[in-house]
């Protein structure tokens, strides 16, 4: 078996060397039809574009991407043609986290804000592997939480969960962790947008995360 990886995901190195018989690391610009041609599976991150000019006349018949996303994966390609697709969702989850906390103090520093994170109010718009960490850790600074994941409401009723209205109204700090979606029952695109912008009650801290 070959196994083709993208030299840059981090501690890769070494752990399929004692299972695979030829592994072969590439930077990304290395990653090409031709490499690929003999190649049984590809590790890659999201500078690689697999689609049917990387991967026409290869042997590749797994792909695995090192992140939550596969917006660079063409997966209806990948189906017709066999080619099972894994990717990583939570991967990077305390470290968005981190990152939306982070943002906080700094904008908290920025406009003198010197109330204690208890009279605060969060408000998180889609509540899954990053949402869920954001809210466990705001309840323990003290933070007031509110929640709006309406797919899941709908799989576990709404009573832990509220609307993007209230969320405008009431939140301090409104920051969101939803996928990309222009269709379907639960569009995301715009879901803040000129019209609920104007609702905003206090000013909040927006983070698109």
């Amino acid at each position: 078996m070959k196994v083709i990886i993208e030299n840059k995901i981090p501690f890769i190195k070494g752990l399929l060397e004692p299972i695979v018989d030829n592994v072969t690391y590439l930077s990304p610009d290395e990653i090409t039809n031709e490499a690929l041609r003999d190649a049984d599976a590809l590790i890659t991150r999201t500078r690689t574009r697999c689609d049917a000019r990387l991967l026409d006349g290869t042997t590749c018949k797994f792909i695995a991407t090192a992140t939550i996303g596969t917006d660079h994966i063409d997966l209806d390609y990948c189906k017709t043609n066999g080619i099972t697709v894994a990717n990583a969702p939570g991967c990077n989850a305390p470290a968005v986290a981190q990152y939306v906390f982070g943002s906080i103090a700094i904008w908290r520093k920025a406009v003198d804000d010197r109330r204690p994170l208890s009279s605060l109010t969060i408000g998180i718009v889609g509540v899954g592997h990053v949402g869920s960490i954001v809210e466990r850790w705001a309840r323990q600074l003290g933070m007031k939480v509110l929640l709006c994941d309406p797919p899941r409401a709908e799989r576990e009723g709404d009573a832990m969960f509220t609307d993007m209205a209230s969320i405008a109204r009431l939140a301090d700090v409104i920051t969101f962790h939803t996928p990309m979606a222009r269709q379907g029952a639960h569009p995301t695109f715009h879901l803040l947008d000129g019209s609920s912008t104007a609702e905003l009650g206090r000013k909040p801290l927006v983070i698109n995360s």
